[in-house]
């Protein structure tokens, strides 16, 4: 049931959002737009992404981020589960190609309570974006990931995707 709050808040938020994009792209032209793209490692296993521009070179973006949890007793299974993710992205550079720095958060209902797991976990991002104002995406670069019980793991992420 918590899932299903959980989209429906970020459904509302994506939707909020789209509607203000139109206002904040006005400023600058020479960023580009709207972005649907897939992560691969990255922030987690696998993350549908939807991607806005805020600001001239300021970025936002909302998915839900594919992460794998303890299960059972004393942690002795893992599953995997999707978990809304937050990021925030600054991009500098000269169109199609951009050097972007990022970090975000994703939050989970599911976690192990014996095992200390957090519900926390916490994303960085350094590197490379090509992005048309229209046509294909596609992003490589360092994504340290952090889970606030303490688990580091240093990621390379991949993301392909389509740009408005």
């Amino acid at each position: 049931m918590i899932r299903v709050y959980i989209l429906l808040i970020i459904i509302f938020i994506c939707t909020f959002l789209l509607t203000l994009t139109p206002l904040f792209a006005q400023e600058q032209d020479s960023y580009p737009g709207t972005a649907v793209y897939f992560e691969l490692i990255g922030k987690g296993w696998f993350s549908p992404n939807i991607d806005f521009r805020i600001k001239d070179n300021h970025r936002f973006s909302i998915g839900l981020t594919l992460l794998e949890y303890e299960v059972g007793e004393n942690g002795n299974e893992t599953k995997d589960y999707f978990s809304p993710s937050i990021m925030y992205y600054l991009i500098t550079g000269d169109g199609p190609s951009y050097f972007e720095v990022g970090a975000g958060a994703s939050a989970t209902s599911r976690w192990n309570e014996d095992y200390n797991e957090s519900r926390i976990s916490l994303h960085g991002g350094i590197g490379y974006r090509h992005q048309k104002k229209d046509g294909f995406l596609y992003r490589v670069g360092f994504t340290p990931f952090y889970r606030v019980n303490g688990v580091f793991f240093p990621l390379f992420g991949l993301s392909f995707g389509y740009s408005w």
